[in-house]
């Protein structure tokens, strides 16, 4: 898949951002040249039609660049666990942002004449998918007309959507440092084929909406960066200087919800992938996300799930055994 569009991209950019470190089991290793920024890519080539990126602590701007090359029915996902990325198709356009909040696919069917990137402290996979390699048989043009549709409706390069904690879960297991082996090669690409399954067939036809008010986009991120403390309302409107009004009306607009919903959301999304990825207990996890009552926790965790903490547990990991 990539000889003919990836890795072309990549040779452009060797030398003038990055340089390859080595050669791994399963593709490259390169690193950020010291004066265009810092971090590791690792590109693992799993099979035809799909390879996925790994990104470790990656800072890098890439301003007022093009790209010249393109492939009818590419498709990139990006999933962060830490840190974020954005970026714009011209100078006054908003800038769409990843985080480990939001999903960024983007559409590789055209040449693109302008762009700005920015990502700082970024862990997080890309995966990059191939739909005439993996939507085959009678039914395949199909299918894939309504993949494009859903993922690029009209005319747009780049769409975002909400992160789900599965998302972030399986982004985590396939940012583990795998050894080299027959096993853990079908575990990576198992996984990959279990990331793509969750991203293209969740919430859909819901997109993020980004408020031009750079103040609401900061609380957002206080908030997430600060889930785990006490977060109040009026506190958080005299902090960034809105009136609560504003303040409810504009976050509303730009992320569906109130501030308060907010804030339980992100609790509770926290609180789902460390049931999903740690054996740590519901009371821990508790206090972990800012509840000083489990038992509260545990109601609004049934309330926005559906179901306690520990059959959420038991249902995402059915090898789990309590303690």
């Amino acid at each position: 898949m990539s000889t003919d569009i990836l890795t072309r991209s990549y040779e452009t950019l060797i030398g003038r951002y990055i340089q390859k470190k080595q050669d791994t089991w399963l593709g490259e290793q390169y690193e950020y040249c010291s004066e265009s920024g810092e971090g590791s890519i690792t590109r693992y080539f799993l099979e035809s039609g799909i390879e996925l990126v790994l990104l470790k602590n990656c800072t890098h701007h890439r301003l007022r660049e093009s790209l010249p090359f393109a492939r009818s029915n590419l498709i990139e996902i990006t999933s962060l666990i830490k840190g974020h990325i954005k970026v714009r198709y011209h100078p006054d356009d908003e800038w769409t942002q990843c985080d480990d909040s939001h999903l960024i696919y983007f559409d590789w069917s055209k040449p693109l004449p302008y762009y700005d990137f920015v990502c700082e402290h970024a862990d997080g996979i890309v995966l990059y998918v191939d739909l005439n390699a993996i939507t085959k048989g009678a039914t395949a043009n199909n299918a894939l007309q309504q993949m494009m549709t859903r993922f690029f409706r009209h005319q747009k390069r780049i769409f975002t959507r909400e992160s789900l904690p599965i998302h972030r879960a399986i982004t985590s297991q396939l940012m583990v440092q795998y050894s080299e082996s027959l096993m853990n090669q079908c575990i990576l690409k198992a996984r990959a084929l279990e990331f793509l399954s969750h991203a293209i067939t969740i919430n859909m036809e819901q997109e993020a909406a980004f408020c031009p008010d750079q103040r609401i986009h900061e609380m957002k991120y206080y908030i997430d960066e600060n889930y785990d403390e006490v977060l109040q309302v009026n506190l958080l409107a005299q902090q960034f200087n809105i009136p609560k009004l504003v303040l409810q009306q504009q976050f509303k607009q730009t992320y569906g919800c109130t501030v308060y919903r907010y804030i339980q959301r992100k609790r509770m999304e926290q609180a789902a992938q460390e049931l999903i990825v740690t054996n740590k207990s519901v009371t821990d996890i508790a206090y972990d996300v800012g509840y000083n009552n489990p038992s509260k926790f545990s109601t609004v965790f049934k309330k926005h799930y559906g179901v306690t903490p520990l059959h959420y547990r038991r249902k995402n990991c059915p090898g789990y055994i309590a303690r």
